[in-house]
């Protein structure tokens, strides 16, 4: 199966000091749980939704360089895999009647 991220270089300072890691992460299913709210206002209607993302098979990190990164520089690379919380804010206008 294609996809997912391939050779991202990611990097992290703090303190005065830098450390950098290249990264694969494999394709990955997601089971997606999500709920909103819809406040309609004659024609507009304005949307909030909350949801989770729960990795179910694949989401594996596989680390291309020489020194293995540092816990902290693994927290940052996991912000870019799947799965996580989504907060989404929208509007729709009716255009007809």
């Amino acid at each position: 199966m294609d996809g997912g991220l391939n050779g991202i270089t990611i990097t992290r300072t703090a303190g005065g000091y830098t450390e950098e890691t290249n990264v694969s992460i494999s394709p990955s299913a997601l089971v997606h749980l999500r709920g909103g709210v819809r406040w309609q206002l004659s024609n507009i209607a304005l949307l909030g939704t909350l949801g989770y993302g729960v990795v179910a098979d694949g989401g594996r990190y596989t680390y291309h360089s020489h020194v293995p990164p540092s816990a902290a520089l693994q927290d940052v690379v996991r912000l870019f895999g799947p799965g996580g919380v989504e907060v989404s804010f929208g509007f729709s206008v009716g255009l007809g009647r």
